[in-house]
């Protein structure tokens, strides 16, 4: 469906001189990406609705997006096994959340912390398909750092004030990303093997 709304979008800016044709397919490309992952969200915000877990979707997509984007890290085989580990993984976070009231919060500081120096000292991890030179290496890491340093500054005050639903989020969402890094720094040694 993405695909298809992308090309037609693509398509109109070419036969209004938005953009040239050689440019179709980076801008199929990107609206594609873009119509996918406003869909995502949409989906998973609408799920955490029905199940009462607005807040707890609310913080899953919007830190998950930023640490994906800007740090790398993992990538599926294809879009479909993308998409089912994806949307997996963020309706267990919501089922489970709720139920994880009883862990006292050290231990998700230190799972937050645990993921943190794992991202701090890893982004970003780039893909075997598409290598980062030193110039965008050094840019996506003061993104993610960037990034991170608002997410830490959020964990602290959902800890502080007790908001136990979002902090646990906020350290799934860090586990999850670290995690994905380490997993795609391994595809990588093993892509540099073969």
């Amino acid at each position: 469906m993405s695909k298809r709304i992308s090309i037609y979008i693509a398509s109109w800016m070419i036969n209004n001189n938005v953009i040239k044709n050689e440019e179709r397919a980076l801008y199929e490309y990107c609206y594609s990406y873009l119509i996918e992952n406003a869909l995502y969200a949409v989906i998973i915000l609408f799920i955490s609705i029905f199940i009462d877990c607005f807040d707890i979707g609310v913080v899953l997509v919007s830190f998950q997006f930023v640490l994906r984007v800007t740090g790398g890290g993992a990538h599926a085989s294809t879009r479909s096994v993308c998409t089912i580990v994806s949307y997996g993984q963020d309706v267990l976070i919501l089922i489970l959340v709720p139920m994880l009231v009883n862990i006292p919060s050290t231990c998700w500081i230190v799972s937050f912390i645990l993921g943190y120096v794992i991202i701090f000292t890893t982004v970003p991890v780039d893909c075997p398909n598409k290598r980062l030179d030193d110039k965008q290496k050094k840019e996506y890491r003061r993104r993610c750092l960037l990034c991170l340093s608002v997410i830490t500054v959020l964990f602290i005050t959902f800890i502080h004030y007790n908001l136990w639903r979002l902090y646990i989020t906020t350290a799934f969402c860090v586990i999850i990303d670290a995690v994905g890094l380490m997993i795609g720094i391994m595809n990588n040694r093993k892509a540099e093997k073969c």
